[in-house]
């Protein structure tokens, strides 16, 4: 707030011009759906990769998902599937997976997110993709992994946000609620990106395409690890109301509630963080997200 009333608040121009992207001469085989590996992968084409996404011939199931552009195309189809050239395949024809068979001979990494054995029964399990392409960096990413205790359990972002304890940190009135985004698909999606990157930059320095295979559940876990028993606590956090909004503020309400009271009135979000500032506590605006903010889309046809 004080840099922008001063005028010193930095804009920002833009990326730096590199000389090459980092994942460049990479390609990427993604046969997924959602929101898991169409995410790691979306990351990997924006750091340059070549990503080539296989589709059946009914397409991505997220592709019907509003809102929708004016062009029909859902918008969350878009966000997770730049930087991507598109490739129909049913692999239920011997025809198109001698065709995979093809592009895996090709290609640097595949990313997956099929349901625990859809691709084995094709003949594509890791073991087989293992000796056939042995310069494949393999990325298998479901709900509970491959290697699970719940052997060929499916499952979406709600149950693993419930079966993680995540849900359990995002409380209502004592009711575990759903976080208000798909936090567990993007978590696994993170750690795909990640384990992606990490068995190229092995495959470099030893020569072996290691196979990886990322349980959301796990993934999920890991991220509440903050509230585990004896793990160090957050500095206590309060949603304050002003006049046309919300802050976050460093500190108990009672206490923060008694520091704003002289000001005698409601005030607006702008005077409400710098009379926080001034008092020397940490405070950020609760600002809307885009689905708050954007106008209602109808749906329309689907490309």
């Amino acid at each position: 707030v004080a840099a922008r009333a001063a005028g010193t608040a930095k804009r920002v121009e833009g990326d730096p011009a590199l000389a090459a992207e980092a994942m460049e001469g990479v390609r990427v085989v993604e046969i997924g759906q959602y929101t898991v590996a169409p995410l790691a992968s979306r990351h990997l084409g924006a750091l340059g990769a070549e990503v080539i996404k296989i589709e059946a011939p009914g397409g991505d199931a997220i592709r019907g998902a509003p809102p929708f552009r004016d062009d029909g195309l859902s918008y969350i189809f878009a966000l997770s599937n730049t930087d991507k050239q598109g490739l129909v395949l049913d692999l239920r024809e011997e025809r198109d997976r001698a065709r995979l068979h093809r592009l895996l001979d090709q290609s640097d990494i595949l990313v997956e997110n099929l349901r625990q054995g859809a691709l084995a029964r094709f003949g594509f399990d890791q073991p087989a993709l293992a000796r056939r392409h042995p310069q494949l960096v393999c990325c298998s990413i479901n709900g509970f992994g491959n290697d699970s205790v719940y052997p060929g359990r499916p499952a979406f972002d709600t149950v693993i946000q419930a079966m993680s304890g995540l849900m359990s940190l995002t409380e209502v009135d004592g009711e575990p609620m759903k976080t208000g985004i798909s936090a567990s698909d993007m978590i696994g999606g993170q750690f795909g990106l990640l384990a992606a990157i990490a068995g190229i930059e092995c495959r470099e320095r030893t020569g072996k395409a290691l196979q990886f295979d990322i349980s959301m559940q796990d993934a999920s876990v890991w991220v509440t690890q903050m509230d585990w028993p004896g793990a160090q606590k957050h500095l206590p956090v309060t949603i304050l109301a002003a006049r046309d909004g919300y802050v976050l503020a460093e500190g108990d309400e009672a206490d923060l509630q008694n520091l704003i009271a002289g000001a005698g009135r409601q005030v607006d979000r702008d005077e409400l963080m710098a009379l926080l500032s001034a008092a020397g506590k940490q405070c950020a605006p609760v600002l809307l997200s885009l689905i708050h903010i954007s106008e209602p889309t109808r749906r329309r046809g689907i490309s």
